[in-house]
């Protein structure tokens, strides 16, 4: 319910307030009308849960991943952004990046997340950014928040 309360506020649907009302008038559609409010509220889980699934796997590896430095081998820009309210516009970009584990081969893996557009091109090869990764599969990865990388 977390997930959902924060993907309410990141497209501003005024936080738990906009949470409940919404969830209200699905539970009153569903008693009201419910051979078609069911099928409808279904559609919109399963909408949602598509959604939220990143979010939700990038949680999880946030916190309880290891923490690494990530060497960027490669940076492209998928052609996607997303603007949120009055926020400013957020690109979608492809990270190839490569970082060390110890006592073990380094890991190459790709990261798929959005940033800042005028902070993405400070995100070049050779540079390094903070990561953690899914100990239990290395090739999950996340990009730590930092001011400059963005929301996501």
């Amino acid at each position: 319910m977390a997930f959902l309360l924060e993907w309410f506020k990141l497209l501003g649907w005024g936080g738990s307030f906009g949470f409940l009302a919404t969830l209200a008038v699905m539970i009153v559609a569903i008693i009201a009308l419910p051979r078609v409010a069911v099928p409808a509220c279904l559609v919109l889980a399963v909408i949602f849960g598509f959604l939220l699934a990143p979010n939700v796997r990038r949680a999880s590896i946030l916190a309880y991943g290891v923490p690494a430095e990530a060497k960027i081998l490669r940076m492209e820009f998928t052609g996607m952004s997303i603007k949120i309210g009055g926020s400013r516009a957020q690109s979608r970009v492809r990270l190839q990046v490569q970082f060390p584990r110890p006592n073990l081969p380094p890991v190459q893996t790709e990261i798929v997340t959005y940033v800042l557009r005028y902070n993405a091109l400070e995100m070049e090869p050779g540079k390094t950014i903070p990561i953690k990764y899914d100990p239990q599969n290395p090739e999950r990865a996340a990009i730590i928040e930092k001011d400059t990388w963005g929301r996501f």
